[in-house]
């Protein structure tokens, strides 16, 4: 009596189970990023989204990000607290103008020392690695 095995079909299967594995991964942090993630309008936490895994040799990732552009500042912090650690002043004008939300005048200032980093995406995944 002679066994053959398919070493292709247990590839495949394994594959398909790691697969689905990580993707339930990527959406345990992407579900734990919307409920920590700042919110000021609600957009950041709509576009954080789930990647497909990708395999290099022995190694398999997914990808939990968000699109808007922005998403890096609030993680990372910015100004002192980020990570060139220099106060933010204007390129092109001599003061910073803007107008906060609720205030009804402008203000202008020569720099700002920005904002802290609220780590909503590291905290997240670390959240989900601590309860596997």
């Amino acid at each position: 009596m002679s066994v053959t095995i398919r070493t292709s079909g247990i590839r495949d299967f394994v594959q398909t189970e790691v697969s689905e594995f990580t993707i339930s991964l990527g959406n345990k942090v992407k579900k734990a990023a919307q409920g920590v993630s700042p919110v000021d309008t609600g957009r950041l936490k709509r576009t954080i989204s789930v990647g497909r895994p990708t395999f290099r040799q022995e190694k398999v990732s997914i990808k939990v990000s968000t699109n808007t552009g922005y998403g890096l500042y609030p993680e990372q912090g910015t100004g002192i607290y980020g990570p060139r650690g220099q106060v933010i002043r204007p390129r092109r004008a001599p003061f910073l103008v803007f107008q906060p939300r609720g205030l009804g005048h402008v203000i202008r200032v020569r720099s700002v020392r920005g904002q802290r980093g609220q780590h909503y995406m590291r905290d997240s995944l670390l959240a989900v690695i601590k309860k596997i």
